[in-house]
């Protein structure tokens, strides 16, 4: 009986107690808002999307505690630089953002980016040089393409960042911008939407993968092996047909 109660009290006791090696780690991810259909807020103001759904069954199966937060774009690059967020989503691979990211193998999902005018504008496009001396709209701190970017670098073409595709749209409509450049499934919600009527001109460069990137600055102690785990889980679901079947949810 003595020894019963030794045990039941122990039990007790360490149930107050939890290692922090059995402790969930908190896993902080930064997704840009406003992000449909991948990080967004549905209408009851629940986090939600294709990219918010896949991480939160990966940090489910890696057991980690996942806090996401949808900010700024510009906000999801510094915090993945400075580490205030443990990783970042959903980015395309560029030589500036390897600097300070780790990119996992399996993308979350593809973008394809199309360029947008007013309706009745008439823009020939069917290559980079016929946006040459043209005034064009996309989020701050968005990446197009390679050549794109290296084209608006150089001034060739003019580029203006805006906070969010809803102000873009808005700023087309008002004659700020001869086009704006966004992913085709984004924009095309907003304009649902809003009733607003644009006419596509084309898709400007390849479809690109978004990858969630982990912050080399991130407070876990081995960024590497947190990356190499993410890539097995990931990899998995994908010949699962899990991140397929998530995709479709928002797609279909």
């Amino acid at each position: 009986m003595h020894k019963y109660l030794s045990s039941l009290l122990f039990a007790l006791m360490a149930s107050f107690f939890v290692s922090p090696l059995s402790a969930a780690e908190q896993f902080t991810v930064f997704c840009n808002e406003k992000n449909v259909p991948v990080c967004y807020k549905d209408e009851a103001g629940k986090i939600v999307g294709i990219d918010v759904d896949i991480v939160r069954e990966l940090s489910k199966r890696l057991e980690l505690s996942l806090d996401i937060q949808l900010v700024p774009w510009k906000r999801v690059l510094a915090g993945v630089q400075q580490g205030t967020a443990d990783a970042g989503m959903p980015l395309f691979v560029t030589e500036d953002r390897k600097k300070y990211s780790l990119y996992s193998q399996v993308p979350l999902h593809e973008s394809v980016m199309v360029a947008y005018t007013k309706v009745g504008r008439l823009i020939a496009y069917s290559d980079l040089k016929d946006l040459y001396g043209k005034s064009v709209g996309i989020r701050r701190g968005y990446s197009i393409s390679p050549e794109f970017d290296q084209l608006a670098h150089e001034g060739r073409i003019k580029v203006t960042g805006v906070n969010d595709v809803q102000n873009m749209i808005r700023m087309i409509e008002a004659g700020r911008f001869d086009l704006i450049i966004d992913k085709r499934s984004t924009v095309g919600f907003y304009l649902k939407q809003s009733g607003v009527k644009l006419q596509s001109i084309g898709q400007v460069g390849k479809a690109q993968g978004a990858y969630l990137v982990v912050s080399k600055a991130t407070s876990f102690k081995n960024p590497k092996s947190l990356l190499n785990d993410i890539d097995k889980v990931l990899m998995a679901m994908k010949e699962e047909g899990v991140i397929e079947e998530i995709t479709k949810r928002y797609t279909k």
